[in-house]
């Protein structure tokens, strides 16, 4: 009897996510899930320099929702970003899923989640763009730079949000 309680609370408590979902897009709004129509994408890897090594900017190899953006050691399929970009703005996209951050804290990490708003991201995924190689990107709902942690860099090591931006290098 315990068992299916638990098994319909859940039940429900999914359900009821999924009948929220539709209520949260903005009326008008359409949702598409493809992110031609909406932005410029372009494959870049990003990194930081220290001493002769670069640390790349990428995710897990295993990637999942909320995966950390962690700094790692070569360019591969875990580094290289799709970069959705808008005017000044870009959404970075890591095999499908967009580097994010929600917390206005500094110092939080920087995870990974789906693409919002039809592709083109919401605004916690949209990264306003600053300098010209070196980079700086400022998180469009938060306004904090996306960083290195002040220990850093180190390989593996979490990429966080702070109040001064830390210089990102591009290239293909």
């Amino acid at each position: 009897m315990i068992r299916r309680l638990i098994t319909s609370a859940t039940g429900v408590a999914v359900l009821g996510t999924v009948a929220v979902l539709p209520l949260a897009t903005p009326a008008g709004a359409s949702v598409h899930h493809h992110a031609a129509a909406s932005c410029t994408k372009t494959y870049r890897y990003d990194w930081v320099t220290k001493g002769t090594k670069k640390y790349y900017l990428g995710g897990p190899n295993k990637l999942f929702l909320g995966s950390p953006g962690i700094l790692k050691s070569a360019q591969n399929a875990s580094t290289l970003m799709a970069r959705c970009t808008s005017g000044n703005e870009v959404v970075l996209i890591n095999r499908g899923l967009a580097l994010t951050t929600r917390e206005t804290v500094p110092g939080m990490n920087v995870v990974f989640a789906s693409i919002g708003s039809g592709g083109k991201g919401y605004a916690s995924q949209r990264w306003i763009v600053a300098g010209t190689n070196p980079y700086r990107f400022w998180n469009v709902k938060t306004h904090l730079a996306l960083r290195v942690r002040n220990s850093g860099p180190a390989y593996y090591q979490t990429v966080t949000t702070g109040n001064s931006p830390t210089n990102w290098q591009e290239g293909i």
